[in-house]
């Protein structure tokens, strides 16, 4: 019987931030593809915050930062929300 647990993106281990910019180069394309062919879209790639140095894993300071895979938990993403508000006033949205 399967256990529930809290996801690990990255089991006990640290990835290098450099190897995650690497596997997520598609999304990066896409991202700044979208915000250059439309004026109401914006790519604000966020990862390089939840990351440690220059490594990342499934927490950061002691918080917790995935409740599954790929979805951070409330409290990784109060850790985005002042980057966010600033980039946001950055571009005129307030």
């Amino acid at each position: 019987m399967a256990m529930k647990q809290w996801y690990r993106p990255f089991p006990s281990k640290k990835i290098p931030i450099d190897i995650i910019n690497t596997m997520q180069i598609d999304l990066d394309k896409i991202g700044d593809h979208i915000s250059e062919i439309s004026t109401l879209s914006h790519y604000l790639p966020l990862r390089h915050l939840l990351c440690e140095k220059k490594f990342c894993g499934f927490e950061k300071d002691g918080i917790l930062l995935y409740f599954n895979n790929g979805h951070i938990t409330a409290e990784a993403s109060e850790l985005l929300s002042e980057p966010i508000k600033k980039y946001m006033y950055s571009i005129g949205i307030r």
